[in-house]
């Protein structure tokens, strides 16, 4: 392991802002989170616990490349609840830890950015958004108004509560990645990135909601057998959680865009999820959508879903390669296919190569989606 030595500025100011070679992060005094300087980032103690609920407030929230950000919880500890209330980005390019099997949720209305280093150790599932508060049932935990005592609970939280063009969440995260140059003759050779990028645990949950959601530069989210989450709103509203996220009717929201080869992988050994809650997606440059069964599984289980709720645009620009049930059946000797499920009346849009095609999308089965 290598070790980094650390400058420290401003602790002059604010014996609770942290500014390292490789982090920043700074509580803004609302909760009880204490920090301490490691060899390799930072450790957040404390905070505020009601039940198996842990809360914890931050002027800011960064993680530079090599460096990590560790949530000492305690290992009863269900859910961490975390805000960040300075106004600026956050910037992770390391390592976010927690203890035992906790749920992470991270809340920054300014932004998120997962840079290329990117990467969770958690035990359970992961939540970043660009909302401006968690509600819960008679309270809520607001990034924007810190100052308003909250009612901390026991409870699950029941909603995501945006303002006006809230941040977008970027992942660029391709921890993991491996290249690979590919010529089978009948196209020009091409290389191929894949990555693991943002990855939790066999059957857990990765949601990004914000803002845009845009995936570029190899970017990966991996939940094998679970459920990866994305999308978001443009202007004000409420994202119901149940537990899955439920979009409001009547509410413009934003864009789901995946390019530059990035990946969402959520097959496995059976089942495996992806939703996606847009005004537009678009899928270019060898990006993927992967709900099938893993090449190492058995025959008797059920392949995953990949459902799209576009209010607009399906686009998928570039080479297209779907695999229709014919093809997958033959390659996977019978295995059972994925269903994708996109949103009635929604236009698709397909360019192949320098052709146009646009068809009326209805619901069909097949093994994924890639351009």
């Amino acid at each position: 392991m290598n070790y980094y030595k650390y400058l420290f500025f401003g602790l002059f100011i604010s014996s609770n802002i942290f500014v390292t070679a490789q982090a920043q992060v700074a509580v803004d005094g609302t909760t009880n989170t204490k920090l301490t300087p490691t060899d390799n980032g930072i450790t957040i103690d404390d905070g505020d616990r009601i039940g198996d609920n842990l809360f914890h407030s931050f002027q800011d929230f960064s993680i530079s490349e090599g460096s990590s950000a560790t949530f000492n919880n305690a290992l009863d500890v269900e859910n961490i609840f975390s805000r960040v209330t300075g106004g600026n980005i956050s910037d992770i390019n390391g390592a976010i830890n927690a203890n035992g099997g906790a749920n992470l949720l991270l809340i920054n209305p300014a932004g998120i950015v997962f840079g290329g280093n990117a990467r969770l150790n958690i035990g359970g599932s992961f939540l970043a958004t660009t909302a401006d508060s968690l509600l819960f049932e008679g309270s809520e935990f607001s990034a924007v108004n810190p100052q308003a005592a909250p009612i901390l609970t026991i409870d699950r939280p029941i909603g995501l509560n945006f303002g006006n063009n809230p941040g977008n969440i970027i992942n660029r995260a391709n921890f993991g990645l491996q290249t690979t140059s590919v010529d089978i003759g009948l196209i020009p050779e091409f290389t191929v990135r894949d990555s693991v990028g943002l990855e939790v645990n066999n059957g857990e949950t990765i949601s990004l909601i914000g803002g845009n959601i845009i995936m570029e530069n190899a970017a990966g989210i991996s939940s094998p057998g679970g459920v990866v989450e994305l999308g978001g709103l443009s202007e004000a509203g409420t994202v119901m959680l149940d537990p899955s996220p439920i979009f409001p009717e009547g509410i413009e929201r934003s864009n789901v865009t995946l390019t530059e080869q990035s990946r969402v992988n959520v097959s496995a050994n059976g089942g495996g999820v992806i939703n996606i809650n847009a005004k537009n997606l678009e899928l270019s440059q060898r990006s993927e959508l992967l709900a099938g069964i893993a090449e190492d599984s058995n025959f008797e289980t059920n392949a995953g879903d990949i459902n799209i709720d576009a209010t607009e645009l399906v686009k998928i620009v570039g080479e297209l390669n779907i695999s229709t049930a014919e093809t997958f059946e033959k390659q996977s000797k019978h295995k059972p296919l994925p269903e994708i499920m996109v949103r009635e009346f929604v236009i698709l849009l397909v360019y192949h190569r320098l052709e146009e095609i646009q068809m009326a999308a209805k619901p069909w089965g097949m093994g994924g989606m890639s351009t």
